[in-house]
């Protein structure tokens, strides 16, 4: 917070973005500044709530600059109702009246998904990018573009896509987990990216539920980034079973008993687009105390959020409920993997500090309770990569 930028005649100037040095080893983007002797401020009185409003925006602004977002009408968005806009280049009192304190649906897939080296403070000048993302394209397109065409000639790799769950029947409210494979069928070797989740832009999970309603499963976040291409031998394989889809950004999918069907799409082997066959898994008929169990998490979308990230403090009070509901309403059935899932989220939870955003204090990492956690996991039908995080931990502790 400053007083006045005199700078270059620009007295009234209420906010700014320091990016004009030219020297080639600066870092640009690092710091902004709001003027509260600006003229757009002092119009009200201090402490004021339209005071408060025109610091609040326009400190909102220039931060939005140094995550490289320029003004909306730079963009040709003159009207959109956002923190990158000047209202007074709107009827003020439309642009207030209507703005809901938020950026606009572009900004936001840039905020979300854009390249480190176009977004963060320090990494490229100021308008200066490697993606289009800010000005078009859907969620997930920047991750396509760093795969390379396809080298010319060789048509003797066959790539063949599959995917399925990890069991034929899943209780109600059961996690769900896929598992996709990349088998090379031909004589040649064949280059991929190991990208099989969701989240990294690559692969398309479509489901289509009991009653024909078609749901495409969208992460509840991405994974932007440079997705390095490996050799699959001819007649090798490789394969992820860690696919969760049991609920997704739009919330929980397999609410509903009956048969779904599965199928994907890869993008990760340049030059195809591979479509992998439908294949079939059902959910069975919940017992009383199963659909009350699957409705606690299904209403809480801080809890699915947490579930999700694999980290139960972010909503610690729902999680402790929910467990205790798993552990103590559902009948025992060693088919159901619903409490050795719950029991790996906890240990995963432990594996690394938290600070809630919030909170007084945070939480330290400990390794202690995320491997008596682990020790109690059954890990059947789990994805492999519990047994895995299992043997790593136990390694970790014998070390320590």
């Amino acid at each position: 917070m400053g007083g006045r930028f005199d700078g270059r005649g620009y007295g009234d100037v209420s906010g700014v973005l320091y990016d004009v040095s030219t020297d080639e080893d600066a870092f640009p983007r690092q710091g902004v500044a709001v003027f509260l002797a600006s003229k757009g401020i002092t119009d009200y009185a201090p402490g004021s709530k339209d005071w408060k409003r025109e610091v609040l925006f326009t400190l909102v602004h220039e931060i939005g600059h140094g995550l490289n977002l320029p003004h909306a009408f730079d963009d040709g968005r003159d009207s959109a109702l956002t923190w990158m806009n000047y209202p007074s280049r709107l009827d003020p009192e439309v642009f207030w009246n209507g703005f809901d304190h938020s950026f606009d649906e572009r900004e936001r897939h840039f905020l979300c998904h854009a390249p480190h080296a176009d977004i963060a403070p320090g990494a490229c000048a100021y308008a200066t990018r490697r993606s289009n993302l800010l000005s078009g394209g859907r969620v997930g397109d920047a991750a396509f573009r760093d795969v390379p065409e396809p080298e010319d000639g060789d048509e003797r790799a066959r790539p063949l896509l599959q995917i399925g769950s990890l069991k034929p029947h899943y209780v109600f409210g059961e996690p769900v987990f896929l598992k996709v494979q990349l088998v090379n069928e031909g004589t040649s070797a064949l280059r991929y990216a190991k990208a099989f989740d969701p989240s990294d832009g690559l692969l398309t999970v479509t489901i289509v539920k009991p009653r024909g309603e078609v749901r495409l499963v969208r992460a509840p976040f991405a994974l932007c980034q440079n997705h390095r291409l490996r050799r699959l031998a001819p007649g090798g394989r490789v394969a992820f079973d860690g696919i969760f889809v049991a609920f997704d950004a739009d919330g929980a999918i397999f609410d509903e008993p009956g048969r779904y069907t599965l199928s994907a799409r890869y993008a990760g082997v340049p030059g195809h687009i591979l479509t992998a066959p439908e294949t079939r898994l059902r959910v069975l008929h919940p017992t009383r105390e199963e659909e009350r169990v699957a409705i606690l998490v299904w209403d809480k979308p801080l809890l699915m959020r947490a579930i999700g990230l694999r980290q139960p403090l972010i909503a610690r009070d729902d999680w402790e409920s929910y467990r205790e509901a798993v552990m103590h309403r559902l009948p025992v059935d060693p088919g159901n993997t619903t409490p050795a899932f719950l029991t790996y989220t906890a240990a995963l939870g432990w594996m690394k500090p938290h600070k809630p955003a919030c909170a007084p204090r945070g939480y330290e990492a400990d390794l202690i309770k995320a491997g008596a956690h682990l020790r109690e996991v059954r890990a059947a039908h789990l994805p492999s990569g519990v047994v895995r995080k299992k043997r790593q931990i136990a390694r970790k502790l014998r070390r320590d």
